[in-house]
């Protein structure tokens, strides 16, 4: 089933300069197995740690993209949230996101980061492709540890 949108990606690294990239244990442990250097660092929001790519300092761009040839290095072992951009599904009402599926017990929505400029050209996207990812992120979230709040 295709959705009412398009995309085909068109290269720019806009993404990958503009946005934190919030990883998964999934993500970390994939990206360990091809990687010898640190590419992680944390964002302390309260009590909440989240993991989140290594930015470089000089243009805030992602570690993993090159810039000259806008390139994702490990482009088969991406994050998550690459795999999804400019995509996001999410278990709440978003403003201006579309509610489109329940799915094992969850009404999802739908969001489409509209400052991308390939968002609207392109192929249809393609929702199933949303959905099975999805199932990957969610059967990620219910392997982790509980975070004890003694720390």
């Amino acid at each position: 089933m295709d959705l009412d949108v398009r995309f085909t990606c068109r290269g720019c690294g806009e993404c990958c300069r503009r946005y934190e990239v919030p990883l998964l244990m999934r993500d970390v442990d994939r990206l360990a197995e091809e990687v010898d250097r640190s590419f992680v660092r944390v964002l302390v929001h309260g009590k909440n740690v989240d993991p989140v790519l290594t930015k470089r300092e000089w243009d805030l761009g992602c570690v993993f993209l090159d810039p000259e040839a806008l390139q994702c290095s490990v482009h088969p072992h991406r994050p998550t949230a690459c795999r999804l951009y400019p995509f996001a599904l999410s278990r709440t009402p978003v403003e201006g996101g579309r509610a489109f599926v329940e799915l094992d017990g969850q009404r999802l929505t739908l969001v489409a980061f509209r400052s991308c400029p390939a968002v609207g050209e392109g192929e249809p996207v393609h929702l199933w492709d949303l959905i099975a990812l999805h199932r990957e992120v969610m059967a990620d979230e219910k392997e982790k540890a509980p975070v004890s709040d003694d720390l």
